[in-house]
């Protein structure tokens, strides 16, 4: 079995520090939210945007190029994905809807919305954290984006609009 170069590393500076920043944001999150939501809503979600960029983006800054374009030939990996993102999590997701959320129209069409959206970068830093392929997930995160870009409008039409009129 082979490890990932990126398992094999020591970790760095930011690595040990990221499990530590990821908690103090999200009590940092929820207790804003709970506590001050007006303020959530000006600044504070400037700043959660901007953490979130940085986060990811030192996430993208320690994988070799070379390993995320050979991460693209993996098509056992993005079958899988492709089908789990854009076939499995929809249809749960419909069918979920339909049983708890039929009489309400507008959660119905929220849940279905929140549902069908695959995660577009979040998961690296679990996956990093984990020491897993990180260059194969920034290899699925365009395609995710721009599948999803495409699929949503599809999704609302076929599942919401059993609900609600599109």
């Amino acid at each position: 079995m082979r490890s990932h170069p990126m398992a094999d590393a020591s970790l760095g500076p930011l690595d040990r520090l990221r499990p530590l920043l990821l908690i103090v944001a999200i009590i940092a999150g929820l207790s804003f939210g709970a506590f001050l939501p007006g303020l959530v809503q000006g600044w504070f979600e400037t700043v959660v945007y901007i953490f979130l960029i940085v986060l990811v983006f030192s996430l993208v800054l320690g994988a070799q190029f070379g390993d995320v374009l050979r991460s693209l030939r993996n098509i056992r990996f993005f079958a899988v994905a492709w089908f789990l993102n854009f076939v499995v999590v929809p249809l749960t997701a419909f069918g979920l809807a339909l049983i708890f959320l039929g009489p309400y129209p507008a959660i119905f069409v929220g849940f279905i919305l929140y549902s069908i959206a695959p995660c577009t970068d979040w998961f690296l830093i679990f996956t990093s954290m984990a020491k897993g392929d990180v260059p194969l997930g920034l290899a699925a995160l365009p395609t995710n984006l721009v599948l999803q870009i495409l699929l949503i409008p599809l999704y609302l039409f076929l599942f919401a609009g059993l609900i609600v009129p599109f």
